[in-house]
């Protein structure tokens, strides 16, 4: 299970501010909360503006409740909200949902899921659902799709990616030209 820190959580939270429509000044208090670590506060903001339809707030609130910040950890509950916001194309609620089919966490393990859902959110441009997409591929020996996947990875500088996608290379010379 990945965990997402808060400062993963705080500075995707911050980026994704430009694009929230609804009720800003509200989420931005439940974000500043949140900054501060005191999640039953953020959750008391966020929890009306997830139950009606905030993609962002609903990412967040999974985020909370797979970790038990501010509230009791429940898995059947950040499945629910990842749900909610993953339909409506959020990227991070895809990413956290597909890590939660690839690792069977809260959820029966259903590897197609978890594909499809990294897809969704690299396509997106989220680069740790590159990096898995392209750890996927490579354990099923589809060479080519890793490199791709990879090397969008490395263009966003996650951790991990240029690692894999040299070691990719060696197995692999033609999926690197």
């Amino acid at each position: 299970m990945i965990k997402l820190t808060l400062s993963a959580l705080l500075i995707t939270t911050s980026l994704s501010l430009s694009s929230l429509a609804v009720a800003t000044e509200t989420f931005e208090q439940g974000f500043k909360y949140a900054e501060q670590q005191n999640y039953a506060q953020a959750i008391k903001i966020w929890q009306p503006l997830a139950e009606h339809g905030d993609a962002l707030a609903q990412s967040n609130l999974g985020v909370f409740y797979e970790n038990g910040w501010g509230v009791t950890a429940s898995l059947e509950q950040a499945l629910t909200w990842y749900q909610r916001a993953a339909e409506q194309g959020q990227a991070d609620a895809q990413h956290n949902l597909a890590s939660m089919y690839q690792q069977g966490h809260g959820v029966a393990k259903d590897l197609n899921k978890a594909g499809a859902l990294y897809l969704q959110a690299a396509e997106q441009g989220h680069g740790a659902s590159q990096l898995r997409l392209g750890l996927m591929f490579q354990e099923i020996e589809d060479f080519a799709q890793a490199g791709f996947w990879y090397k969008k990875a490395v263009a966003l500088n996650v951790e991990g990616a240029q690692k894999n996608l040299d070691y990719l290379c060696q197995l692999s010379p033609t999926s690197c030209e």
